[in-house]
């Protein structure tokens, strides 16, 4: 692991307003710096990242590079902190799980150094920052080194958000994961407090809300694309999750 060193660091306590509705689209950014995002709390948040849509955890760890377009949806808290630097590194993973007791103090001092400015800030920055790198760079070792005959969670989580389009059953990913059904869905919701079907489900709905600002495709077509059948059933979840109609949400978020 290369040592890195900052310049430009600000961090942010990122907290959704709860007056917004869910499924809300805070303003799409194209990245001009390095970014790490670090969740802290979630009720259906999701961001999608190059246009993959990660519906989020509290202790997922997300690093960002120049050039990744990022857009968040309602709602969600994190720690935010971009940063530049001249060295580079890179991780084979958009997100990784990193205990809340491991990085919510090292991002309080960051964020206390961020506002005091103490004459040595650029050192503890440095130093602080270099620690998350290596809580980063271990987790990343430790996952590619597993030799075990389940695959991880992480990795059956990251297979669902890459194959949501293919409308695969829930077996195929118990198949995957080499747990028995019952098994699978209780580790699951044990450790991303949702279960698998309704994380398929809202994995799809938000893709199609993403589709639905970005695209002129009809609703319904939409709606099929994304693995719905049922039109009925499709617009009581819809409004269920957004609180609009497809149409509404579309003429809302396009004015932004």
């Amino acid at each position: 692991m290369e040592l890195i060193h900052c310049r430009q660091l600000n961090l942010a306590y990122h907290k959704s307003d709860s007056s917004l509705p869910y499924g809300y689209a805070y303003e799409k950014r194209t990245l001009q710096t390095y970014e790490f995002d670090y969740v802290l709390s979630s009720d259906q948040g999701v961001i999608c990242t190059d246009g993959q849509a990660t519906l989020l955890s509290p202790g997922m760890f997300f690093v960002r590079t120049p050039g990744m377009t990022v857009q968040g949806f309602t709602h969600y808290h994190s720690w935010y902190l971009t940063f530049e630097t001249e060295n580079t590194f890179s991780f084979s993973r958009p997100y990784y799980f990193l205990p809340t007791v491991l990085c919510n103090p090292i991002f309080q001092t960051l964020y206390d150094l961020h506002i005091q400015r103490p004459s040595d800030a650029s050192y503890l920055i440095d130093y602080y920052m270099n620690q998350l790198l290596f809580h980063l760079y271990q987790e990343e070792l430790r996952l590619s080194s597993q030799e075990k005959p389940h695959k991880s969670l992480d990795w059956i989580r990251q297979n669902m958000e890459n194959s949501w389009n293919k409308n695969l059953p829930l077996d195929y990913y118990v198949r995957l994961s080499g747990y028995s059904k019952s098994r699978f869905c209780h580790l699951f919701q044990e450790l991303y407090q949702i279960s698998p079907i309704q994380f398929l489900h809202r994995l799809r709905l938000q893709h199609l809300c993403y589709q639905l600002i970005e695209t002129d495709s009809p609703v319904k077509e939409l709606m099929i694309e994304h693995g719905f059948t049922n039109e009925q059933s499709f617009f009581r979840a819809f409004k269920r999750y957004t609180g609009d109609t497809p149409m509404e949400y579309r003429g809302k978020h396009r004015m932004k």
